[in-house]
């Protein structure tokens, strides 16, 4: 910019440039430096808006992280539980499985008590029925 005005001020009319030439010299400076400005400012703008748009777009990957990690801890978390509940499972049907088979030996306890409870009532019977003929002899 300074080598513009350095133009302007050694291009003054006179002997060598005329005063048309001068004035289109001028306006053709400040033309110059209104677009410079305006150039400026654009670039400004569009930094200020590329800045935005970083601190937006790192915002956004802090959250995206943050929700990564804590996806990744609940996740983690759903892992365990799910370990945790597959196990309980696992250790109900084994005990079902266990109280299934006490209630089958139970059972088959009773039918053996009964079995030898009725022999043993048989048994008394014939006891009495032979005691009884015995006596009668």
């Amino acid at each position: 910019m300074a080598n513009y005005q350095d133009y302007r001020f050694n291009l003054a009319p006179g002997p060598l440039v005329s005063r048309h030439i001068y004035d289109e010299l001028l306006a053709s400076h400040r033309s110059l430096e209104t677009q410079l400005f305006e150039s400026e400012n654009h670039v400004r703008k569009i930094r200020a808006e590329k800045e935005e748009q970083d601190r937006l777009s790192n915002r956004y990957r802090d959250y995206w992280l943050e929700e990564c990690n804590e996806r990744e801890g609940l996740e983690g978390h759903l892992k365990e539980e799910k370990s945790a509940h597959e196990l309980a499972v696992a250790k109900n049907e084994e005990l079902e499985y266990e109280l299934d088979e006490k209630k089958k030996r139970k059972a088959d306890l009773n039918n053996q008590a009964t079995y030898y409870f009725e022999l043993a009532q048989d048994a008394e019977s014939q006891l009495e029925e032979s005691e009884s003929a015995n006596e009668q002899l």
